[in-house]
């Protein structure tokens, strides 16, 4: 009779295991996969403790009863909200809405980054590598506005993008306003290059002549407005590099021109014209100075 009722007892613990597993094995899974998404210390501890605690009452099937199974399920729940609650708010962080996305798209197809695309086919005159971060950043950020609840019940990342938290990634809010900013600056410096090219006395003196009727024509909006039409388009830049024929370009950087005149440590005001003479003088060597334009890159 005893070994009967030790048997009993023993398929009557393996039974409220399997019940238990049975509850909680869908959120204990479901959470051990936040872990990895969030690598988060804190998160990590808090899926760890009630994963310990599934071991820890495994180990002593005796104390697994209704009530506690109730209890700790009812754990599992909540940790499971929490991070739905968590996760749904980062993606709204670094997800573009609707409307963020309708701003995206506007500036996209917009004149300006026309214009821009248009300018940096100049590359004799424009220097592209500040538009093209700028154009990078815009097209990095993500578009997703169908997150759900419903969406990550089941499972815990966003079916429609696969948003996964980057310690690295920013927020997205006020972002592509910022870009837009950043590029309306860069086209009225460029537009301002043009301009002053175009008043340039060598280039009216000697290459204005090198246009056709229809050429000079393109450039008569610019030169009565001081300022580009608002919308460029092929011909324009055409006529534009027509008119830098013959004229010598010469790039420099801000670094070297820094290395260049304080080479490292103070300067004196006499020093520092001597040695920024120099260093244009040496760019410049064996140039006719009169066709030279320096470009800062």
């Amino acid at each position: 009779m005893e070994r009967y009722l030790a048997h009993f007892t023993v398929m009557n613990e393996i039974l409220m295991i399997r019940d238990f597993k049975l509850q909680v094995d869908p959120y204990v899974s479901y959470l051990a996969l936040t872990s990895m998404i969030l690598k988060n210390d804190k998160w990590d501890e808090k899926v760890q403790e009630v994963r310990s605690d599934v071991l820890e009452k495994v180990r002593n099937p005796q104390e697994l009863t209704d009530a506690y199974m109730n209890e700790y399920v009812g754990r599992l729940r909540a940790l499971k909200q929490e991070y739905i609650s968590a996760y749904i708010e980062l993606h709204k962080k670094h997800r573009l809405d609707l409307n963020g996305d309708e701003q995206k798209q506007k500036l996209l197809k917009g004149n300006i980054k026309h214009n821009l695309d248009m300018l940096t086919d100049i590359s004799g005159l424009i220097y592209s590598k500040p538009y093209e971060k700028l154009l990078d950043r815009l097209l990095e950020l993500k578009t997703c506005f169908s997150l759900i609840e419903d969406d990550i019940l089941m499972s815990p990342l966003c079916p429609h993008c696969g948003y996964t938290p980057n310690e690295n990634e920013q927020p997205v809010f006020g972002v592509v306003e910022d870009i837009e900013k950043s590029m309306e600056e860069l086209l009225f410096q460029w537009e301002n290059t043009i301009v002053e090219l175009l008043e340039d006395d060598k280039i009216k003196e000697e290459n204005i002549e090198l246009l056709d009727k229809n050429q000079r024509q393109a450039l008569e909006y610019i030169s009565k407005n001081h300022r580009l039409p608002d919308k460029i388009d092929s011909f324009l830049i055409s006529t534009i590099k027509v008119l830098m024929k013959g004229l010598d370009k010469v790039e420099i950087t801000a670094e070297a021109l820094v290395r260049a005149v304080f080479k490292g440590g103070p300067v004196t005001v006499e020093d520092m014209k001597q040695r920024m003479s120099d260093y244009i003088d040496e760019l410049v060597k064996g140039m006719d100075i009169n066709r030279v334009r320096i470009i800062l890159k």
